[in-house]
């Protein structure tokens, strides 16, 4: 008697029918596995099917298809395992989408999470400007120059200089009779067996002297020269005095100039610049008058629309200024405790007070009048009339 044989229901995808709940059906044109539920076909449900799967060999490893639609076509992506393992390796997925132009990357323990991915490469040099290259569309490219060689081969790059002519700087050979090279460093020859070379000074400015090759030049301990020294640029990082001490030190890339001790000025001093800076604790100035608000040593010609006076720093609670000054929109003189100034022009954040022995005005009589004052411990008012009106 043949062994029994159980056959699931099985036919086309297109004419897969409603199953009953619990019957199987199987498609035999896309080898999908489908349950009944309720004998209707919209609630057919699918199980799995081989088009999803490619199945491991005794040397192959299998992979999960991801599959395109069926009205496009039966091409795949298959995400497949290495052949050989040495363990079981677990991949744990982001639990959210990563920005755009983000990549996935490991922590080295399986799990994955979304990354920046760098796609650019800044290349610096001894001068001249930072450069960045695009990972993904540049090409980095090395350039020799002069007596410089460069070559690309098999992912190795090789910067050669070449040989020295007459007409090219490179690489130069010494001869041992005339010269002797160690540790990069060359120097003269021993005289007896290689070049005789003859270099004199002159008196009081410049000594000489050699040695078995070795030429020393250099200046004596005091310099004397006879007549002016004309020259159209001197370079030095600082000038000292005849003691050593250091006087005046001009500092490199700035052109800064900073004196050691006093400066006098037998002339007039003209300072052209944006800001003035001293940091004194005390300044003393000889003149009787301070002329604010010049242009360019003149009396403005216009309006310039700007306040006029003297800020004062202080702090309380914050740093704030205080300040006297000449309103220009209002034509007045203005005492505040808190000022702010913007291109020039002062607000009045917080009036000041003014403490004085009296108080004159000018202008009402024609003459000067006292009008508050002092008698004893008494504040009086004097030269004015207080109006309490009519009714």
């Amino acid at each position: 008697m043949a062994d029994p044989v159980i056959q699931f229901k099985r036919g086309l995808l297109a004419n897969l029918p409603a199953l009953r709940a619990g019957e199987p059906g199987f498609t035999t044109d896309s080898y999908d596995l489908y349950v009944g539920l309720t004998s209707e076909t919209s609630t057919n449900k699918f199980l799995g099917s081989h088009r999803y799967w490619t199945k491991n060999t005794t040397t192959t490893a299998s992979g999960v298809n991801l599959v395109e639609g069926t009205d496009n076509g039966t091409s795949f992506i298959t995400l497949k395992a290495p052949d050989s393992l040495a363990g079981i390796v677990t991949y744990t997925m982001p639990g959210t989408d990563g920005s755009n132009n983000q990549v996935l990357a490991t922590n080295g323990s399986g799990t994955l999470s979304f990354i920046n991915a760098f796609t650019s490469l800044t290349v610096g040099a001894d001068s001249g400007s930072d450069d960045t290259v695009d990972l993904l569309t540049d090409t980095l490219t090395f350039t020799g120059g002069e007596a410089i060689d460069t070559t690309v081969s098999d992912n190795t790059i090789t910067i050669a200089a070449e040989d020295a002519t007459d007409s090219n700087k490179g690489v130069a050979s010494f001869d041992n009779g005339d010269f002797s090279v160690s540790s990069g460093n060359v120097t003269l020859a021993d005289s007896a067996s290689g070049a005789v070379l003859t270099i004199a000074g002159t008196d009081a400015e410049v000594n000489v002297s050699r040695s078995n090759g070795t030429v020393t030049i250099g200046l004596p301990s005091a310099v004397t020269v006879t007549t002016s020294v004309t020259t159209p640029t001197v370079q030095a990082s600082a000038v000292k005095a005849n003691d050593g001490t250091a006087a005046i030190t001009i500092t490199d890339s700035t052109g800064a100039v900073e004196l050691a001790q006093n400066l006098t000025v037998g002339g007039n001093l003209y300072v052209n610049g944006a800001t003035t800076q001293v940091n004194t604790s005390q300044t003393t100035i000889e003149d009787q008058l301070l002329d604010l608000g010049m242009v360019d040593g003149s009396a403005p010609s216009s309006d310039l629309n700007k306040d006029i006076g003297v800020l004062f720093n202080y702090y309380s609670g914050s740093a704030k200024k205080a300040g006297v000054y000449w309103d220009d929109s209002t034509s007045r003189v203005v005492v505040s405790q808190d000022v702010s100034e913007s291109s020039g022009v002062l607000t009045n954040n917080t009036g000041g007070a003014l403490e004085v022995a009296s108080l004159y005005v000018s202008g009402c009589s024609g003459t000067t009048d006292e009008v508050i004052g002092c008698d004893g411990n008494t504040i009086v008012i004097t030269n004015a009339t207080i109006d309490a009106g009519s009714f």
